[in-house]
């Protein structure tokens, strides 16, 4: 029974940990895709002048 229960906690652990890294890997990308578009407008500005 406690393997059992150490077989789900893993599991558990392991769909939780998946979720988070995720997460953090999907704000990480908007964080670059904002200074992209920064950086962009930026760029455009300059090339007006």
């Amino acid at each position: 029974m406690e393997i059992l229960w150490f077989v789900i906690g893993m599991m558990v652990g392991g769909c939780v940990s998946t979720f988070l890294m995720c997460c953090l890997s999907i704000h990480r990308i908007n964080k670059y895709e904002a200074e992209i578009r920064r950086l962009r407008n930026m760029v455009e500005r300059l090339n007006k002048i």
